[in-house]
């Protein structure tokens, strides 16, 4: 068997789980888990990343053409991929930028592909990272099995994110011109722009339950939303720690090198997110939805 071969076998044995094993802190089970799995992460992340390259390449020139105009930059059409101040390229910027020389038909056709199976995509990696949570056996070809078993609520999650996202971020980026404006109006768009940031935090702290609640039980889609909702107010404390843990990462990836955030991004960064997300929100979802300790269904092999 060739190296790569080794690396990504999962059936060599290995020290497996003690079910008579005192639980660990979860600080300590965290980072436990996490090396355990470490080889896992990722391909876990290549797969899932690749089916959402071109929407990730699309949010990436918007953020970058959000942050320019905020910036009174130029805009991103015209950009030279650099930050203003002299910093390194970003490898991403430009590869996005290559993605959509393409001709329209090609870029367009994978980038409606890449929107529609985002939010099947998404329960798939949930999927895997929460069972790897729970300490359950789950193999990649789970990726495709819960995006499947899971594609229409998924769907409809995944166009809702886009959405709720371009909507708020505009709001919150725009900028104001108050000289052209009269006051009254002045004043309805500061506020619209203050709730648009409200709300662009609610929902991020809501997205860290709905996927979870979407493979886990067999619930409606309002009902999962009337949830998150709570869960976004009665987690806060949980909701910040994840999304902390997900900026600093973003920023510290991002101002190392190039080379390490395009790394980062292609083999580590979504599937650590999700193992990190499901890690801290799940007990939350556990203690109010979940009444008895369930057994595990399917206990994790050795590895």
């Amino acid at each position: 068997m060739s190296l790569l071969g080794r690396f990504f076998d999962y059936s060599k044995p290995g020290k497996g789980v003690d079910p008579d094993e005192p639980q660990k802190r979860p600080f300590f089970l965290y980072f436990e888990l996490l090396w355990r799995k470490f080889s896992r992460f990722f391909f876990l992340n290549l797969c899932y990343s690749v089916v959402i390259l071109p929407m990730a390449f699309a949010v990436y020139l918007i953020a970058w053409g959000a942050l320019f105009d905020y910036l009174s930059l130029e805009s991103v059409q015209n950009a030279n991929p650099e930050i203003a101040g002299g910093a390194m390229p970003s490898m991403i910027f430009m590869f996005a930028l290559q993605f959509f020389s393409l001709p329209v038909p090609v870029w367009v056709g994978l980038l409606g592909l890449s929107v529609v199976l985002f939010g099947p995509v998404t329960c798939g990696l949930t999927y895997i990272t929460r069972n790897w949570v729970r300490q359950e056996h789950a193999d990649l070809s789970d990726l495709k099995d819960r995006a499947k078993s899971n594609f229409k609520q998924g769907l409809i999650l995944g166009i809702l994110d886009i959405g709720i996202y371009l909507l708020l971020l505009r709001n919150v980026f725009v900028p104001i011109d108050t000289t052209h404006l009269g006051e009254f109006t002045a004043i309805i768009l500061s506020v619209t722009q203050t709730l648009s940031v409200v709300g662009l935090i609610l929902y991020s702290f809501m997205r860290l339950y709905t996927y979870q609640m979407v493979i886990t039980f067999d619930l409606k889609l309002l009902h999962i939303l009337k949830n998150a909702w709570l869960f976004a107010i009665m987690g806060i404390f949980r909701n910040l720690l994840a999304t902390a843990v997900m900026a600093v990462t973003l920023v510290l990836f991002f101002v190392l090198h190039p080379v390490v955030e395009l790394i980062f991004f292609f083999l580590f960064a979504f599937s650590y997110w999700a193992y990190s997300n499901n890690f801290i929100t799940y007990p939350i979802i556990k203690k109010f939805m979940i009444k008895d300790e369930e057994p595990i269904e399917n206990p994790e092999q050795p590895e």
